[in-house]
Parts: structure tokens; sequence; C-alpha cells
């Protein structure tokens, strides 16, 4: 509800005492709001709780190792939802991830395995299982034949990294901290493409199962027959950009070097020796790793650009050094092509902090096939969104929005504002104590109107999170409902309201709901259920876990950033 206060309709003596007292009556209201639920969305199970967080396990003996992590799968990637230090002997480790997710990574050292719900994994014989020093022939093989890629697909990944733009961050960007698992599968990888200045040497680094970098190079582009770029033959008159004057009827064969070649961007033409050819595809022979299983892994990048930084760039940032403290400078995606299948691609920055491209990640792209196993050090996050006072006039739980990330095992917790759709003034808590030092709206940069009520953030059209703010949590701290927590305990207060609003119990109608990152809350004043039609069938249905998953285009937001 945005500015009324009572739901339903009252008693006139009531409506006229209403201008000299406080009439809120808490009970009336949550009856009135229960029963308004009801009827617009439908009967609640009485095991429904409103929250996509779950509590799962997994138990580990790590072997040598003392640290270990637990990745939970979300999207293309798994996505860090534990780190625990100091484990030894077995133990039995809990952390939250989505319902319907049962599919998780362990690490612990250099090594990785699969494992699900409720299973134990043991790391007792890493040492046995990593090789400290490879030879090229161990590591990887060059094709003897070439894979033909049409423009177009090699073209696909200018849809997910547009050229000249910050492509780093946003809830729709890719993975840009990430390292990869050995499964039981090998893959091949294909150098596609390059737009850049600079010769660049591809490697390939692994952890050995003491955690430790091993590298080895692979290829050096613009060398060799690695890759080729072939054209069709083609009749049409090409025309110098600076006279435009016809220039003779050209034709160039299939060429294997392409020592001088640059792919450009965004067009399907190429330069082959200063001059514009028509572009038909590109060949790459490729490489097949080949690896132990378990093994983390990822890709570098050397660069011949005399730069004082250091010139070698790897998919893992906390590896590299950045003046600007993220060390980003490569993601990995998928997309889909023009015939409906999906590419998997890997992107490398190949310069700090350029001007000119803003890290675009996309001076060199990969093609890696079959997709493998990306482990995202980004820890998962929850967005917790409200109804303000219990009315029954949008039902749109834009009225306060905030993400929590948090990785089991760690003492803290942080909390970023995302909207805030109410006008009365609102104070976020977590056990009794305030978050943020101010009121809900300000924590976005919000405002009081006149009339003294707070104009919307965030809930009309899109606009930047508010700060992260960092809080303490016990090492038990969890999302998932629990029989002393839900949605780790965290409630709102609003002015004039003499209860807080809390996490629903079982079989409650919610003033608060849970859901991984990534989900959009609905337009101001847009009924839920418009925006995800699946919604009112979730109360029912407690263990539908894609509800949250098809919101409907126009109906909803997210953050600018």
């Amino acid at each position: 509800m945005k500015k009324i206060l009572l739901g339903t309709a009252v008693l006139g003596g009531l409506f006229m005492a209403s201008c000299t007292e406080d009439i809120y009556d808490e009970n009336r209201v949550k009856e009135d709001y229960t029963q308004n639920f009801i009827e617009q969305f439908g009967p609640i199970n009485e095991n429904q709780d409103w929250n996509m967080a779950a509590q799962k396990s997994v138990t580990v003996n790590p072997g040598e190792a003392s640290e270990v992590q637990i990745y939970a799968k979300s999207g293309d990637v798994y996505k860090l939802v534990g780190y625990y230090q100091n484990v030894s002997g077995t133990q039995t480790l809990t952390f939250d991830a989505a319902k319907g997710v049962d599919d998780f990574v362990v690490t612990a050292g250099g090594q990785g395995k699969l494992v699900k719900n409720g299973e134990s994994v043991s790391f007792a014989d890493a040492g046995t299982r990593s090789y400290e020093n490879w030879d090229r022939n161990d590591a990887f093989t060059v094709n003897d034949e070439y894979t033909n890629f049409p423009w177009n697909d090699v073209m696909a990944y200018a849809e997910r990294l547009p050229n000249d733009e910050h492509n780093v961050g946003g809830v729709d960007g890719p993975s840009t901290d990430f390292n990869m698992i050995m499964g039981n599968e090998k893959i091949t990888v294909y150098p596609v493409y390059w737009n850049a200045s600079f010769d660049h040497t591809l490697g390939i680094y692994w952890y050995n199962n003491r955690g430790r970098i091993q590298t080895q190079d692979i290829y050096t582009d613009k060398e060799g027959d690695d890759v080729q770029v072939y054209v069709k033959r083609t009749e049409d008159t090409h025309r110098n950009p600076d006279t435009y004057e016809g220039w003779e009827d050209v034709t160039w064969d299939t060429f294997e070097s392409p020592a001088d070649v640059t792919t450009g961007y965004g067009w399907n033409r190429i330069t082959y020796k200063g001059e514009i050819v028509t572009s038909y595809g590109i060949n790459s022979r490729g490489f097949t790793i080949d690896l132990p299983y378990g093994t983390r892994y990822g890709f570098y990048i050397k660069v011949d650009d005399d730069s004082w930084y250091g010139n070698t760039y790897y998919t893992d940032p906390s590896v590299n050094r950045d003046n600007d403290g993220k060390g980003v400078m490569a993601a990995y995606f998928k997309q889909k092509m023009e015939d409906g299948t999906t590419r998997t691609f890997v992107g490398f920055e190949d310069q700090y902090n350029n001007s000119g491209d803003k890290k675009d990640l996309n001076d060199l792209m990969l093609m890696i096939d079959p997709s493998p196993i990306v482990i995202d050090n980004d820890v998962q996050e929850w967005i917790i969104a409200a109804e303000d006072l219990g009315a029954t006039d949008d039902y749109d739980f834009n009225d306060v929005v905030f993400s929590v990330e948090h990785a089991s095992g760690r003492d803290y917790a942080t909390i970023t504002p995302l909207a805030a759709g109410g006008s009365k003034a609102t104070y976020l808590y977590r056990d009794g104590t305030q978050i943020g030092g101010g009121e809900f709206h300000t924590l976005l940069g919000g405002s009081v109107n006149e009339n003294g009520s707070y104009a919307f953030v965030n809930t009309e059209s899109a606009g930047p999170k508010g700060s992260p703010i960092t809080i303490d949590v016990p090492v038990d701290f969890s999302l998932a409902y629990g029989d002393d927590t839900n949605m780790g305990n965290f409630s709102l207060q609003v002015d004039g309201v003499d209860t807080s609003i809390e996490a629903p119990g079982k079989g409650a109608a919610p003033q608060m709901i849970c859901v991984p990152a990534g989900w959009k809350w609905p337009v101001e004043r847009t009924n839920i259920s418009v925006a995800y039609p699946d919604f009112g069938s979730w109360g029912a249905n407690y263990q539908n876990s894609e509800w949250y998953r098809t919101p409907v285009d126009g109906k909803v937001l997210g953050n600018s950033n």
C-alpha cells in the first residue's frame, strides 16, 4: 500500500475519528490482508513459506586442504554459497541454495568435484590426481582438422559484449570472476576472433593439489595456421572510404595465415592486407584439453603491449594486478545463435584501464565445445521484497526491495538497497538492529515530497542501487526457513505502524518474499501476478521452483547498474 492505511472500508464513526487519533488495527489489517490475498491469488498450502532459499548440505573430507568452497548451480555457472576455513577431518557443511537446485561443486585446494545434495565427497586422494609439470602434449593437443564457424556465430558475442562499452557488472552481465572444473568430458577450445593492435599469446593455467598455479602457452595469434579466416569469392565493386571512387573488382581465396587480417566489429567485412573483402567465416583447428578429472583451470593471455602493469591477464581476476582493484580481464557467457543453438564464449580484455574501450572484454574471443563446468566466485545473492502496510490495493511487492549476499561459513553479510515503492518512512532491521543508519528511501538517495510522503525510488523507472552495507551475522546465519529464522530475520518498521513487518510463517499470507538475485520486481502498482503469471499458483504448489523465472516484459524493473 502506498498511502491508504486500511485496506477495507471502516465504520463511519471510526472514519471521522481518524482525523484526531490513530485507528490502525493490527489484527483487522492482517485479517483483511489474508482474506483479500486468498481472493486475489487462491488458497495457500500449509507448507508454503514464501521463501525460495532452502538449506542444503554435503559431507566433506578435504584431505590435506584446510579451505573448502561450495558452489551451487545458478543458470550457466555454479556460484559461491559456502566458504569454510580450517576444515579438517570429515565434516557435514550446511549452506543456502535455491529450492529445486541440488547440484553443487565442492573445491579443496586445486581440485573440484560435482556432488548432489546430501552426498559425501573426499579429497584425500587429491595428491595422486594432480600433475605438477605437464608437457604441451599432456595438457592439450592441437586438432588436425579445421572446424567451420559462420561469421554470424563468431560475431554473436557482440550482443553480450558491445564494443567500446564497459561490460563488467550488471544483473544480466557475463561471469567475470570464474574458473573451470575439468569434468569427465574433454573440451575443445577454438580461437575465433580478435580485434586489437597487439599480438597475444594464449595459454592455459591450472591449480595443482597444493593450490598453486601452473601455466603453459598454447597459441600465438596472427602466427602459424591454427586459425583460418576464409572469404568467399566476390565480384563486388569496393569503394575507397576516403574518395568513394570505385576500385577494381577483387577476388580472394581462402588464406591460412591471419597475419594481415583484422576481423573488425559488428559488420560483415574484414580487411586483408589493407583492403576490404566480404567475410564468409572462420576456420579454427582448435585445441582439445585433456586434464585430470576435477582439476581447476582457466586461460590467460600474454599481451605484447609494453605495459608497466604486467601483460599477462588471467580469467581468474584474483591473480591479476589492476589499479581499479578488481582485476577483471575476461568474461564467460553463453549466447544463442540464429539457428537456435547456443555457443559458449570466453572473451579477453587486453589492456588495463583502457579509456578507449572501457574493458569491453572482447579483444580476443574463444569458443568452447562442449560447455565446461564453470565456478563463479561471485557470492550467490538473494532478494527480499515486501509490501509495507498490508494493504490490498496493488500487491506489487516493491515497497521495500533489497539484496542479501552471504556465503555460509562467513560471519558477515552484505545488504544492498534496490527499490522503495512505499510512501511512508520505513526502516530496515535484522534481529532488532537497524541497518544502514537511516530511513530506507534515503539509502537509495530518495527524497521527501512537500506533503511529507516519500518519493518512489526505482519502481517507476530503473535507477542505480544503493551503497552496499556490511553487517555482522552469526555463524549459523541463513535465509532459509527454520525453527528460529526465516529470510534471515529481517524486518521492517513503517512510520505509524505499531508492529514490524516480518517474514511470514508457513501457510500465512506474505508481506515479504525471498527469491534468488536476478529477480526483477513489478513496476509500480503492477500486481505481482500480472508481472509473474505463475505467482498465484505458487501459493498452493509450494514446491514450484520456477515461477520467478518467467516475468512479463514491460511489467518488471531491475537496477540500471
